[in-house]
């Protein structure tokens, strides 16, 4: 049961990252680079500590969980400034609505990564989140799907899923192979010095920019957000099968509804937020159905 727990708690701390992200990409004017390695940093300095504290350092020997955290690096560092711009040119909460097809994609990747498969209830929950997701955008469905396709977030974040749903599975393997903080410190470790030397480039280079010192230290609030969201993730899929995590996290969603609605001011939009609520709905419906208390 605590896997439950645990992912909402992830759900709830991404959607508040989402609505705090999109505050500050509003008018702050840091680039995406700047933000990512802002992030990376928060968490690689507050759970690589932790790591070492619990003697997790060990687990730098194993082949399997070095391997597994490589890919991840590479995925994280595609779709992370993917994000971002999306975020920029979009709704928070119509990119995590439309995000809700996630756990589909998981399902595929954990099976070939892992071995894992889904019961039946839990594939239909599956199924019935996607159908939320679509209820979010219900306003362009009744656009021609050629304009959809073409002028909407959707194949923009159908790229993003592919990459971070992949990056799931070998999170879990990693996980397992390792350990949770040691995982989280050296894969954001490597991250923050990929996009600090992206950033250091620029700057040489001359294509940097002068940025707000004031908006670098209002976003660390967005990479405590992160710390928390990852780590409750991680030590969830630990407990369970990745894609019933990542179901249960897409309520996030309903979560950047609330926070954008607080923070930023945007209206309720009810078809939205009746799509979110049926995502607890089913939420609801994997827990006790899929057996995996």
């Amino acid at each position: 049961m605590l896997w439950v727990f645990y992912s909402l708690l992830s759900a709830g701390f991404n959607g508040g990252k989402v609505a705090y992200d999109k505050n500050l990409l509003t008018g702050s004017g840091l680039s995406p680079v700047m933000i990512i390695f802002i992030t990376m940093s928060v968490i690689a300095i507050t759970l690589t500590p932790v790591a070492f504290f619990l003697g997790e350092q060990v687990y730098l020997s194993n082949p399997v969980f070095l391997k597994a955290t490589l890919i991840n690096v590479i995925l994280n560092a595609i779709a992370m400034p993917f994000f971002l711009f999306m975020l920029s040119r979009h709704d928070g909460s119509l990119i995590t609505g439309i995000q809700s097809m996630e756990p589909l994609f998981v399902v595929g990747t954990a099976f070939f990564v892992l071995g894992e498969t889904v019961s039946i209830y839990g594939l239909i929950g599956i199924v019935i989140v996607i159908s939320g997701g679509f209820l979010l955008q219900k306003s362009r469905i009744k656009e021609d799907l050629g304009v959809i396709l073409l002028h909407s977030p959707w194949v923009m974040v159908t790229v993003y899923m592919m990459l971070t749903s992949t990056a799931t599975a070998y999170s879990k393997q990693a996980v397992i192979e390792g350990g949770v903080f040691i995982y989280l410190g050296l894969r954001y470790t490597c991250l923050a010095l990929l996009f600090l030397s992206i950033i250091l480039f620029r700057r040489l280079s001359g294509k940097g920019k002068k940025e707000n010192y004031q908006f670098k230290i209002a976003h660390i609030g967005s990479g405590l957000l992160s710390t928390l969201s990852v780590m409750f993730e991680m030590i969830a899929l630990e407990m369970t099968k990745a894609a019933y995590v990542e179901t249960i996290r897409r309520s996030s969603a309903f979560f950047t509804l609330v926070f954008e609605s607080i923070f930023l001011k945007n209206k309720w939009n009810m078809a939205r937020a009746f799509a979110c609520i049926v995502m607890f709905i089913v939420a609801a419906i994997i827990v006790l159905s899929t057996g995996v208390l």
